[in-house]
């Protein structure tokens, strides 16, 4: 547990602590930048290297184009 976060953690039992982390600014834009290359792929797997798009991987795009 890091030292600046040791303050914050909350005792549920002896030898036990819990602690709400709160994400840095660096931890939420790779949080951000992980979540968006996951919708990129599955974009790029719905994609058909010729022709069309069946309406199943159509509503698929629409919902991750969100």
């Amino acid at each position: 547990m890091p030292d600046d976060e040791e303050a914050r953690a909350v005792i549920r039992r002896p030898g036990l602590r819990s602690l709400r982390h709160t994400l840095s600014e660096i931890e939420q834009l790779q949080a951000t930048v992980a979540e968006m290359q996951a919708s990129a792929a599955q974009i790029k797997a719905l994609l058909p290297i010729e022709g069309g798009v069946s309406a199943a991987a159509a509503d698929k795009l629409r919902e991750l184009l969100k």
